[in-house]
């Protein structure tokens, strides 16, 4: 794993402006936020059984 480019990759989207940062953030949230649902409906599916 390159963690040079990573961290390059995490800090390009400050650079290139407020913007792109807030599109970074909410792909992140989104992403959290769908694992969090499937998470639950796994514990839902688990408990039932």
């Amino acid at each position: 794993m390159d963690f040079k480019g990573v961290w390059a990759a995490m800090e390009e989207p400050w650079k290139n402006g407020p913007f792109w940062a807030a599109i970074m953030f909410w792909k992140a949230k989104f992403f959290e936020t769908l694992l969090r649902l499937g998470e639950g409906l796994l514990l839902r599916e688990i408990s039932f059984k």
